[in-house]
């Protein structure tokens, strides 16, 4: 695939598969664009997944195309049938440029919220990046203005300037979550040096979550020369950043984790990740009034799919932390983790039948 790249001041278009792709930028002048690397982090989860080669008709970060090469090749190690290894041919090499500054990926969800409580007020002004077109598709423009009005008061406390991009089509699937994030941070190669995010999960988690878009193993190949993303946090689980969230009246109010996108950037209280986080704060404390629906019963956490392998590890990650913590859990939350030790020794035993019947019984020597 060719891709081109042209730029009027904050609008930026890519060219060259299928519809034109546009970045627009609010919140900061975006210089002239001395590197093209973000278009071939763009592109990369199509190419994964057709085997082209990326051809870009302007300047990309060598290195970056080296880690593109390592970061394909991994997924193809891991579902050959689905993924292809791509290579990068760029027009010219991408010169150094002066980015020094680091910039904040900020969704306004509770990793990337207990993020920045973690690194505190900036003594001189930060930059939080907010990426409409991931959680919030390019046609919900009201909904991301109510995002935008609702998270400034926290931003704005925290001293950070909000920073916004637009961008109008993005890749599907699980592979693409790290590379939509590349192609969003590397835009800004010219004014920093470092994107920072949220881990989704320590190392624990990818191994049972493995393989997921975000992962100790590709996130490492996010980086070029004049730019690289890097995760922070890891060692929170989620439980913990629920935790961490309710001694802050300022961060719950901004806040937003709903999967129901015709409610966000309220949380509605009764779709599954609601649920959860409904469940990780009451063992913690108090619910937050947070919610469209504040209620929590036996009926919300009998909702929880406990076959499903995310709702599973967050909520024995949970469990474990109650436990080494010696905290009384709600009755219904007690029941919960019950129910899920139950699934697990129940995939466990499906898992060993499979095993004998595929490769027989194992016998000792």
């Amino acid at each position: 695939m060719r891709i081109s790249v042209s730029q009027a001041g904050n609008s930026v278009e890519v060219s060259g598969f299928g519809d034109p792709i546009r970045f627009d930028v609010t919140g900061l002048d975006l210089p002239p664009l001395q590197d093209h690397t973000f278009a071939a982090w763009l592109m990369l989860p199509w190419a994964m997944k057709t085997g082209e080669a990326i051809e870009i008709d302007g300047p990309v970060d060598p290195l970056a195309i080296e880690n593109i090469r390592r970061f394909s090749n991994a997924w193809e190690l891991w579902e050959p049938s689905k993924f292809n290894p791509v290579t990068v041919v760029a027009a010219s090499r991408a010169e150094p440029t002066t980015g020094e500054d680091r910039l904040t990926f900020y969704s306004g969800g509770l990793d990337s919220t207990d993020m920045l409580l973690q690194l505190g007020r900036q003594p001189h002004p930060g930059t939080a990046l907010t990426v409409h077109g991931f959680d919030y598709p390019s046609s919900a423009g009201d909904q991301f203005a109510e995002l935008r009005d609702q998270v400034a008061p926290f931003l704005e406390a925290l001293n950070y300037r909000h920073v916004t991009l637009s961008i109008s089509r993005v890749a599907g699937g699980r592979h693409s979550y790290a590379l939509r994030l590349a192609a969003a941070g590397f835009l800004f190669s010219g004014m920093f040096s470092e994107g920072i995010l949220a881990a989704d999960a320590n190392w624990e988690q990818d191994m049972a979550l493995f393989p997921w878009g975000l992962n100790h193993v590709t996130d490492r190949y996010l980086k070029g020369k004049n730019f690289r993303i890097s995760t922070v946090g890891d060692q929170k689980t989620r439980p913990i950043k629920a935790k961490a969230l309710l001694q802050d009246k300022m961060a719950l109010q901004a806040v937003s984790f709903c999967k129901r996108r015709a409610i966000r950037p309220k949380n509605c209280g009764t779709c599954s990740k609601c649920v959860r986080t409904k469940i990780m704060f009451s063992v913690f404390g108090d619910i937050p009034e947070i919610f469209v629906d504040n209620s929590f019963d036996a009926s919300l956490t009998n909702s929880i799919d406990i076959h499903d392998r995310n709702e599973r590890v967050l909520l024995i990650d949970l469990y474990q932390i109650a436990r080494d913590e010696g905290l009384d859990v709600d009755l219904h939350v007690q029941r919960l983790f019950e129910r899920l030790k139950g699934a697990e020794a129940t995939t466990g035993r499906r898992w060993d039948r499979l095993k004998n019947r595929l490769f027989g019984p194992r016998t000792a020597g």
